[in-house]
């Protein structure tokens, strides 16, 4: 059984924020350039709303969790230097 290695908090607050920058509704208009002319592309154009709501929720999620990950990381860090 090989042992590998976790993700610290930090890191995971890390990989939280980088899926809320990328599914940040700002970007809508990019995705659906990057993916004009395609079925997938076709598809989100015709279900924009939808597809703008699922976007809003996973960025707020995400963020909101990143942000948490970040702060308990900085808290214990800051703690543990003060003991």
């Amino acid at each position: 059984m090989s042992s590998q290695p976790r993700m610290d908090s930090k890191q995971k607050g890390y990989l939280q924020l980088t899926i809320a920058s990328l599914t940040c509704p700002c970007h809508v208009p990019i995705y659906l350039a990057i993916l004009g002319g395609t079925a997938l592309g076709a598809f989100l154009r015709e279900h924009l709303l939808l597809f703008i709501l699922a976007l809003t929720g996973i960025f707020v999620v995400a963020l909101r969790r990143g942000l948490q990950l970040s702060r308990a990381k900085g808290e214990a860090d800051t703690t543990n230097t003060q003991q």
